[in-house]
């Protein structure tokens, strides 16, 4: 089979993680199908070194910001090259996709701001931002999910809001959860070995792995974070690990830690690198991810699988990947942050639980596991197509 993946969405964050994480196992795992990925090598340079070999690519001259040449690629020219080079399946990593392809089409749905409600934020500000981003996203993605053989959610939670949303026909829905990579496994003590560290300098931040933008909640963090530091004697720092996407809200974040009074504490470390995030969680006293919008969030896992204490934001998609394995707290009440924040720190008992229970968690999501459940539904819409084509 000719499957023909298009991830020029991946720019930041998750989706590079996703794309990154999935395709080795995809390629290995069903290696009689031949798989040609759209890149751009204006900014996706990084990901078409780390291809495995015998996955192709077709370099696609696209800026990261030149939203309407794209729309135009996606529309236009994939439909043509699907035709020219006969590929039996498109795989879209992104729910803003090719609408009515001429193959089989699997629509990857991940990203929640699509499809939130403007009550999410409570800032009118916050909330113009959605509405904006909404009105120029949500039109593509809901004929792209419609048209789709099959639309993959990264959650239960994600599948049924969506569903609920955009009407779609159930049957042609899954639920894949994304997986850890086992880096991230590798135990607290081996990892500071592994990196020099001591392990009296362990334990001195809370960590926060997230891009820079609004839905994150970063700004209601950092005012958690200083009742924090005014309950608590011990040094303690926040690090905050992550591309900054919303320059504008990184400046009013700056801002803010001045006017608390906490700049000295705050720490934003920008993008790390993927094979530096082992080091960083292994040395936090404490994860936490506050946003307000999630879809899955991948940090969580990886701070489990790490053998972090989490605490997270009270979002139905958190909940059902974290389980009974964190604290919660209400992303918009400052002080509830505050508290479960000073809970894992001082309590004991609650780290040793939730570190325990973590790994467990953890250990239930796998790429292999993914790649071989997407395969699973490329290899049943191929027979399908098949089946329906005149003999």
């Amino acid at each position: 089979m000719k499957i023909l993946i298009d991830a020029l969405s991946a720019r930041e964050g998750g989706g590079i993680t996703y794309f990154r994480s999935l395709v080795p196992p995809l390629a290995r795992i069903s290696a009689h199908n031949e798989y040609t990925i759209l890149l751009s090598p204006l900014y996706q340079q990084e990901l078409i070194r780390s291809l495995p070999d015998g996955v192709h690519v077709a370099p696609v001259d696209l800026d990261a910001g030149d939203s309407l040449g794209r729309v135009w690629f996606q529309q236009v020219a994939i439909r043509q090259l699907i035709r020219s080079e006969g590929f039996d399946l498109l795989f879209s990593i992104s729910e803003t996709g090719t609408i009515h392809p001429p193959c089989a089409h699997v629509v990857l749905a991940r990203n929640l701001k699509i499809y939130a409600p403007l009550s999410s934020f409570p800032s009118a500000v916050r909330r113009r931002e959605l509405l904006t981003f909404r009105l120029t996203r949500e039109p593509i993605a809901y004929l792209s999910c419609r048209s789709a053989s099959r639309v993959v959610f990264v959650s239960q939670y994600f599948r049924d809001h969506v569903v609920r949303h955009l009407q779609l026909n159930p049957a042609r829905t899954s639920v894949v959860y994304h997986g850890v990579s086992p880096q991230f496994c590798v135990r607290v003590s081996q990892t500071a070995a592994d990196n020099g560290s001591d392990s009296s300098r362990q334990g001195s931040y809370i960590l926060c792995v997230s891009s820079i933008t609004s839905h994150k909640n970063i700004d209601n963090l950092i005012r958690a974070f200083a009742i924090l530091k005014t309950r608590n004697s011990k040094a303690i720092e926040l690090v905050l690990a992550g591309t900054t996407a919303e320059k504008t809200y990184y400046q009013e974040l700056i801002g803010l830690t001045r006017s608390l009074g906490v700049s000295a504490h705050v720490h934003f470390l920008g993008r790390v690198e993927h094979g530096e995030l082992p080091a960083l969680y292994a040395g936090a006293r404490a994860f936490v991810f506050p946003s307000r919008l999630e879809s899955f969030g991948q940090p969580l896992v990886e701070a489990m699988a790490s053998g972090v204490p989490v605490a997270s934001a009270w979002l139905p998609a958190c909940r059902e990947i974290c389980g009974d394995a964190a604290l919660y707290f209400d992303p918009n009440d400052i002080a509830d942050m505050a508290d479960r924040l000073t809970t894992l720190l001082e309590s004991g008992s609650v780290r040793e639980r939730l570190v325990t229970t973590g790994r467990t968690r953890a250990s239930t999501f796998s790429w292999h596991r993914c790649a071989a459940q997407m395969t699973e539904i490329f290899n049943e819409l191929h027979g399908d197509a098949s089946a329906s084509r005149p003999h």
